[in-house]
């Protein structure tokens, strides 16, 4: 969890972080598995709806956004501004 944790906040691309990012919360799901219960497994699938959802609205997001120019954005630093702009 801690190595995809400090390797999404070094990275520029937004698909990389997107992937590292995903691998720590790959860890918060197997803490929950991990213990082997009902509220464990309950606490789980609470967990993974609520991380699918915010999934959902952040990729709805990235793939709608655009630069000001109309190009794709592809690192982080291309979200600065997307307020002025929309």
């Amino acid at each position: 969890m801690l190595w995809g944790c400090f390797s999404a906040l070094t990275e520029k691309k937004t698909k990389r972080f997107l992937a590292y990012a995903s691998i720590n919360q790959i860890g918060f799901f197997l803490l929950g598995v991990s213990t082997n219960s009902v509220e464990g497994y309950r606490a789980t699938i609470i967990y993974l709806f609520i991380y699918a959802l915010i999934n959902v609205g952040f990729l709805m997001v990235f793939l709608n956004a655009r630069r000001a120019d109309g190009s794709s954005i592809v690192y982080l630093s291309d979200f600065r501004g997307i307020a002025k702009s929309y």
